[in-house]
C-alpha cells in the first residue's frame, strides 16, 4: 500500500509540475469509482476498514481531519526522502517532484508492471450464467494468463479461446483488480438469465 500511495503522489507531481493539497484532492476525486476506493485506501491506510468496511465509529469531521493529516504526513515523508520538494507561494504550500523522485517513480512503475495480484477470490453462486469475452493485447500476455488462471479458480470453463462461461458472481475485488491492472477495457461481460435474455454487464 505504501508504494501505491507513493506512486499516485509522484505521478501527480510529474504530470502537474507542482500541486497543492486541494489540487491533488480534486484530481483524485474526479477519477472513476474504482480509483475513489484506491483514494480512500491511500488516505486512510490502516483506518480504511474501520471507516468504510465496518460500521462507522468516527464522525464525518473526524475522518475529514484524518484525511487531511494523512495527506500532509505522506507528503512530508516524501519530502524527507528527497522525492518531492516544497515551496511556499503567499500562504499556500506547493509540492513538485525531484530528479530522485522521478527515478523512484520509474522504479515503482517497473515493479508494478511485474507484480500481479495473488489472492483467492470468494465464490458466490449466481442464478444467471456469465459469459466473459476478452481480447487482451500480446504485450499484456502475463495479465492474460493471470485472468485465465483466475477464471479457472472461479469455476469458469473455456468455451473457446477467449470466451469463458460460468455461474459464479464475479467478486467486486476481482473486478477492481482488473481495473487496477488496466485490462478491464479489453473485457466484455454478459449475463444470461433463466428466460434466455442476454444483458451486457460491461
Amino acid at each position: 500500500m505504501k508504494n501505491l500511495r507513493t506512486k499516485f503522489i509522484l505521478e501527480a507531481a510529474e504530470k502537474l509540475g507542482k500541486f497543492s493539497i486541494e489540487i491533488l484532492d480534486f484530481l483524485i476525486t474526479s477519477q472513476p469509482k474504482h480509483y475513489k476506493k484506491i483514494r480512500r485506501k491511500m488516505l486512510y491506510g490502516a483506518f480504511y476498514d474501520e471507516l468504510f468496511e465496518k460500521p462507522k465509529k468516527l464522525s464525518h469531521e473526524e475522518y475529514k481531519k484524518l484525511e487531511e493529516q494523512r495527506f500532509y504526513n505522506l507528503l512530508n515523508h516524501l519530502q524527507k526522502e528527497g522525492l518531492v520538494r516544497r515551496s511556499k507561494e503567499e500562504k499556500n504550500s506547493f509540492w513538485s517532484i525531484t530528479d530522485k523522485g522521478k527515478k523512484k517513480l520509474k522504479f515503482i512503475n517497473e515493479q508494478f508492471a511485474l507484480k500481479l495480484p495473488s489472492k483467492s477470490y470468494k465464490k458466490e453462486n449466481d442464478n444467471n450464467l456469465k459469459i466473459i469475452i476478452f481480447d487482451i493485447p500480446e504485450d499484456d500476455s502475463r495479465k492474460r494468463k493471470w485472468l485465465r488462471n483466475n477464471l479457472v479458480a472461479l469455476n469458469f470453463s473455456k468455451l473457446q479461446k477467449s470466451v469463458w462461461i460460468g455461474s459464479i458472481k464475479l467478486p467486486k475485488d476481482f473486478i477492481e483488480d482488473l481495473k487496477i491492472m488496466d485490462i478491464f477495457q479489453y473485457i466484455e461481460i454478459f449475463s444470461v438469465n433463466r428466460t434466455g435474455t442476454i444483458g451486457r454487464e460491461k
